[in-house]
This record gives structure tokens, sequence and C-alpha cells, in this order.
């Protein structure tokens, strides 16, 4: 079983590595972590948006999970 600690520390390590890790939530209180979307390029100099920006994550439905701590165990679980 892995600590929240560790789970964090692996998203930002995901990220450190070029990954751009998303945890999203549906209305019924799924959970899941993708690796597959889209989102614009920050225009701000270094400082991040300027402006509002849209985020389009696909989630597969394999992903989904009643829990956040779940979501994050099966994407690392798929990782290796």
């Amino acid at each position: 079983m892995k600590t929240d600690t560790e789970r964090l520390d692996w998203l930002e390590k995901m990220y450190g590595e070029g990954n751009s890790p998303a945890i999203v939530t549906d209305d019924d209180g799924h959970w899941a972590v993708s690796f597959c979307g889209s989102q614009p390029c920050p225009r701000g100099g270094g400082r991040g948006y300027d402006e509002d920006v849209y985020v389009g994550v696909d989630v597969e439905v394999k992903e989904w999970k009643p829990t956040i701590r779940e979501a994050i165990d099966y994407a690392i679980e798929q990782e290796g």
C-alpha cells in the first residue's frame, strides 16, 4: 500500500520527467489520472497564463476509480 506522500512524490516525478498528469473527477464521485489531453502553451513570459484557458482531458473507462487514491495507485501500476 502506498502512502499519500509516495503518491504525491510520484505525480511530481511524472511532471519532472516531462509528463502532464491530470487528476479529474466526475459528477458521480469517480476519479482518474490521465496523461492524455490538450491545453494551450502559456503565453505569460514564464509567469504562467495571462488569460483563462481550456484544458481537455481524455479518460479511458478503465481509468475511473471510486477514490482519488485508487486512481493514483492505478496510474502508478500502469507505469511499471
